[in-house]
């Protein structure tokens, strides 16, 4: 009898832990794409660091602070995807991948994301 309540016990706790992880990458999934669509622009100068990625076409960096922020590479021809950087300025009505993309008026290359 010990050894089915035993079971029991690990498969609840099993089921318990599958459900928390579809429900943090639900949420994480939500999170990334509610940033990514901001319906108004931030205003001010801005700094980012993180990695850049390519989501359909469009030029994102993951932020060390769990953002996914656009952003306008087309004048830094130096960085791809897979760059860690850092960037600064301001953010501007785009209507091609996002609402708001982020056009740096300066950028560095950190190294490779890891």
């Amino acid at each position: 009898m010990k050894k089915s309540v035993i079971k029991s016990v690990s498969v609840g706790l099993l089921a318990a832990l599958f459900t928390v992880s579809v429900a943090f990458a639900w949420t994480s999934n939500n999170a990334n794409t509610a940033e990514a669509e901001m319906l108004s622009c931030p205003t001010g100068t801005v700094t980012i660091q993180g990695c850049v990625i390519d989501i359909d076409g469009c030029d994102y960096v993951n932020t060390t602070n769990g953002r996914t922020i656009n952003i306008n590479l087309f004048n830094f021809p130096n960085v791809s995807v897979g760059d860690e950087i850092s960037a600064t300025g301001r953010f501007q009505t785009d209507g091609d991948c996002t609402n708001c993309r982020l056009s740096p008026t300066s950028l560095t290359v950190l190294g490779t994301c890891p």
